[in-house]
């Protein structure tokens, strides 16, 4: 739009330069003038300048995985009878209905174990949802074997259970392969890796799953949530959420909750009071994060080290509660949260 004044200016300044009567002249000086305060308004809402202060902040209380959820009855229904880890070795959080296997890679020529691999699932009886977490376990067990899908062909899967039991009997026939005993290089596997994908906030139409990625170990990699399209299986972004128009509404909405696990303020320890907003600079900020998910509590933003700050910072979130995002959310997200 910018650039259209701006033309249009020229043309019209041409327009004077070449006029002969007085009357033309001032006619086409008054539009020249007009179509430079338009300009200049134009300019000054592009760009505002923001005073922020930390906000409140959003507790979550979803990390609990509603355990006391009569949907799902007990604690780890494959059982211990299938799962090769023992019950202290991994500290899941106590997710009721958790779905849960592991393998060991075996040395045939020192007779040792070694590489430990954890999947832990939990989902809801969906069959859109299924096959979203079954593309996501397939990803991770494929990329542990070098990219070697062979021995994993896709198929459908009624149960995350289902699911679990599949690709970690795939992986630990891998790992016990006569190609893995020959070849030591043969695998890309850490001491201990692990994945645990579970819902942990639904309605009819969304769900969001929880996350995390660990190896070496039991140190945590990284953990994430991720909303996911009951009905088409689509994994939304930040950008689905938040109307476009709204972006430079939302980025200090955003900024002044965003707070690391050590309970400090990203704006207060790098001393931000204000910022300069426009829409594509909320654009390009909200494109760092790392992702973003609905919750109970509201939209969760999150930037993994060095996507924001510093490494030593670790991660920081922002959870904007539903109450502040009126006006702010895509109409297409709405519906489907009624």
């Amino acid at each position: 739009m910018k650039h259209i004044l701006y033309i249009t200016t020229i043309i019209l300044s041409l327009a004077y330069t070449s006029c002969r009567s007085r009357e033309a002249n001032h006619a086409v000086k008054q539009v020249i003038d007009s179509i430079e305060i338009c300009s200049n308004s134009l300019i000054d809402s592009a760009e505002r300048i923001i005073n922020i202060a930390p906000a409140p902040l959003v507790k979550r209380t979803t990390i609990s995985f509603a355990s006391t959820n009569s949907k799902y009855a007990t604690f780890g229904e494959i059982g211990y009878d299938v799962n090769s880890f023992k019950e202290d070795s991994l500290n899941f959080p106590p997710i009721r209905g958790l779905v849960h296997r592991s393998c060991y890679a075996y040395c045939h020529k020192d007779g040792c174990y070694h590489d430990y691999s954890v999947l832990a699932l939990r989902c809801p009886q969906n069959e859109v949802l299924l096959e979203w977490l079954s593309n996501q376990v397939r990803q991770y067990v494929i990329g542990l074997t070098i990219n070697d899908d062979t021995h994993l062909p896709a198929k459908k899967f009624s149960s995350a259970k289902e699911i679990c039991i599949y690709y970690m009997d795939g992986l630990d026939k891998m790992m016990k392969s006569k190609e893995c005993e020959e070849d030591s290089e043969a695998m890309q596997l850490n001491y201990e890796d692990g994945l645990l994908l579970a819902d942990c906030w639904e309605n009819d139409n969304l769900c969001t799953f929880y996350e995390i990625r660990w190896c070496n170990q039991n140190n945590l990699g990284h953990e994430a949530y991720r909303t996911v399209d009951a009905n088409t299986g689509k994994e939304l972004n930040l950008f689905d959420f938040v109307d476009s128009a709204k972006l430079e509404d939302f980025l200090p909405m955003m900024m002044k909750r965003l707070v690391n696990e050590n309970g400090e303020y990203y704006i207060e320890k790098y001393n931000i009071n204000e910022i300069e907003c426009s829409s594509k600079k909320a654009e390009v900020f909200l494109k760092k994060s790392s992702g973003s998910a609905l919750i109970e509590e509201g939209l969760i933003v999150y930037y993994y080290p060095y996507n924001l700050g510093s490494g030593g910072d670790g991660e920081f979130e922002a959870i904007i509660p539903y109450k502040e995002l009126e006006g702010i959310l895509n109409e297409s997200v709405l519906k489907k949260l009624d």
